[in-house]
């Protein structure tokens, strides 16, 4: 039996001012990229102010997605290095995705599908509901999935914060470090033998992941 949602005047406008203020500054700033390099270009222009960035910039993708995360976490690591690119792209997705979840939990379907496309929520629901919550620590530690689509979708399901949370927390750290240092190698080595091995590495776990999901993804 579902559950009714109660929304308040006060949480439409809440929500509504939110909504604004992250329309308002994605309308001016302008954010358009392309490959990592204009990431880390982009940043560094910044200064001091870079890492709050990255933060925002990727808090902005989870929740309306509209730059590839895969981009700006190897930007971040172009620009920061591996160590701290992980650090700004991980404290980055873990609140996008708290955000993200959090609005799907309180508000529902409906607001759900005004950020992410009805037959691509269709799809994922059903993905995760079939296969189970594995999946759900695949998609987190593995770069495969749409974090954002995944977020939104988990806040409708009934899985606890707590459990969520300790699955991003976990999740990310892998995901952001793999990415972060292959942007990292990028500038010190150039796109030479170490970048290349690199991301042939990369691949291979993107493919592990795929095929770790097909594989063992289905509930008993």
């Amino acid at each position: 039996m579902k559950k009714k949602i109660e929304v308040s005047a006060g949480d439409i406008l809440l929500i509504m001012g939110v909504l604004l203020i992250i329309g308002i500054v994605f309308y001016f700033v302008n954010i358009s990229f392309t490959n990592p390099l204009e990431v880390r270009d982009y940043i560094q222009s910044f200064g001091a102010w870079g890492p709050f960035v990255v933060i925002g910039l990727i808090i902005l993708e989870v929740v309306l997605a509209p730059i590839p995360g895969v981009i700006i976490a190897v930007g971040s690591g172009a620009a920061f290095g591996a160590f701290y690119g992980t650090l700004y792209s991980y404290i980055g997705n873990i609140a996008g995705t708290t955000i993200a979840f959090f609005l799907s939990r309180r508000f529902g379907r409906p607001l759900v599908k005004r950020f992410v496309k009805e037959d691509k929520l269709d799809y994922y629901d059903r993905f995760f509901r079939d296969r189970g919550i594995y999946t759900l620590w695949v998609a987190y530690i593995f770069p495969v999935f749409p974090s954002d689509i995944i977020s939104f979708v988990t806040g409708l399901s009934d899985l606890r914060f707590r459990k969520f949370f300790m699955i991003i927390a976990i999740g990310y750290l892998p995901n952001m470090l793999l990415l972060n240092y292959f942007g990292d190698t990028i500038i010190n080595y150039g796109l030479g033998l170490t970048t290349i091995m690199f991301g042939a590495f990369l691949g291979l776990i993107f493919l592990l992941g795929l095929l770790s999901t097909a594989r063992y993804g289905t509930k008993k």
